[in-house]
């Protein structure tokens, strides 16, 4: 059984998962090239605009983790 209160940053484990692992250490890490990337992207653009109109007017609730599946 795991313990959930176990710290991951003390883990083989959550090396595993960094960027630079995945990508390998002599690449770059991908999300870089992204997040500079400053081509448009219009339908992103889109969908961000449509979840603030949707905030902006009430329309969301905040996040239960209670109740999440």
């Amino acid at each position: 059984m795991v313990n959930p209160n176990r710290n991951m940053e003390n883990t083989n484990a959550a090396k595993s998962f960094s960027p630079a692992t995945v990508a390998g250490a002599d690449e770059p890490d991908p999300w870089d090239k992204i997040i500079q990337d400053p081509s448009p992207r219009p339908e992103l653009d889109k969908a961000a605009q449509e979840a603030l109109e949707d905030y902006l007017q009430g329309r969301t609730t905040p996040l239960d983790p209670d109740n999440m599946p």
